[in-house]
C-alpha cells in the first residue's frame, strides 16, 4: 500500500464527506462555522468563491450534501447545509470590498463566451480579474440564462438573481444582447440553437466558450486547431 499523500487536496475532500460530496468541494464546515459565529460576509464568500452563486444554490441546489453528512448517521436529520448557504446570502453585509477587483490593464485577449447562464457567468467572473475582456453574448436582455427564465419566482426572487449576476458582470465584463447574432459565418441564427461551430475571430475574440442551452452536462472536444475552450459543462442548477 502506497503511502498517503496528504500535499493531495483530495486526500482531505474525502475525509469530511460532505464536503466531497458537493460537486464544487465547498468548504463546508469551515462556512457553517462561521454562519455559527455570525459572520456571514465570510461565510458567503467562502460559497462565493466555490459555487459563485450562494444565493441561488442555498435556494434550488439538489443538496448532495446532505445526504452524505455524519450528522445524519446520529441524529435523524443531517445539518440544513443548503439553507444555511442561503442564511449566509441573506444576512451578509456589504461584500463589495471583498470582491476581486476589474483588472486594472488589460492583457489583450478577448473572449467570447455564447450563453449568459452559470456557465458563462462561471468562466468570465475568473477571467476578467487576469485582464481578459470578457464579452458575453445571449438572446435574452438580461443575464443567468435558465436561473433567470427556467427558476420560478417564488423560488428564486428577482433581486437575488440581479445581485449574484451583476456582482460578476461589474468585474468588467461586457454583456450584448444577441437575438439574431452570427454564431457562425454562413449560419445566422439566434444565440441558443444548434449551430456547428463558434468561430472565435467573428467577434475579435482570441477564444470562444460555447455554452448556450447547456441543459445537461456535456463535455466535447474542440476541432483541432480551433482557438476554442471546449463545450461547457454546467450543473443542472434549474433542474427544480
Amino acid at each position: 500500500m502506497n503511502p498517503t499523500d496528504i500535499t493531495a487536496p483530495d486526500y482531505f475532500h474525502k475525509v469530511v464527506d460532505c464536503q466531497w460530496a458537493c460537486p464544487a468541494h465547498t468548504p463546508v464546515p469551515h462556512y457553517i462555522r462561521l454562519v455559527a459565529a455570525g459572520r456571514y460576509s465570510e461565510a458567503y464568500m467562502i460559497n462565493w468563491r466555490a459555487n459563485v452563486f450562494p444565493g441561488i444554490l442555498g435556494r434550488t441546489c439538489d443538496r448532495p450534501c446532505e445526504p452524505a453528512c455524519r450528522r445524519g448517521r446520529v441524529d435523524d436529520e443531517p445539518v440544513a447545509i443548503c439553507r444555511l448557504k442561503r442564511v449566509a446570502a441573506d444576512y451578509k453585509d456589504d461584500i463589495r470590498s471583498l470582491l476581486p477587483r476589474p483588472a486594472a490593464k488589460k492583457n489583450g485577449r478577448r473572449i467570447a463566451l455564447v450563453g449568459a447562464g452559470p456557465a458563462s457567468l462561471a468562466v468570465a467572473r475568473d477571467l476578467a480579474p487576469l485582464g481578459y475582456h470578457c464579452v458575453i453574448f445571449d438572446q435574452n436582455a438580461q443575464a443567468g440564462g435558465m436561473m433567470r427564465t427556467r427558476i420560478p419566482k417564488f423560488r428564486v426572487p428577482e433581486r437575488v438573481i440581479d445581485e449574484e449576476v451583476n456582482t460578476i458582470l461589474d468585474l468588467g465584463i461586457e454583456f450584448r444582447e444577441a437575438g439574431a447574432w452570427t454564431v457562425s459565418r454562413g449560419c445566422s441564427t439566434k444565440v441558443g440553437t444548434r449551430c456547428s461551430s463558434v468561430p472565435a475571430h467573428h467577434v475579435g475574440a482570441t477564444s470562444t466558450f460555447p455554452a448556450a442551452r447547456t441543459r445537461r452536462p456535456t463535455s466535447r472536444s474542440a476541432p483541432s486547431g480551433s482557438p476554442i475552450f471546449g463545450f461547457a459543462t454546467s450543473i443542472g442548477l434549474a433542474s427544480v
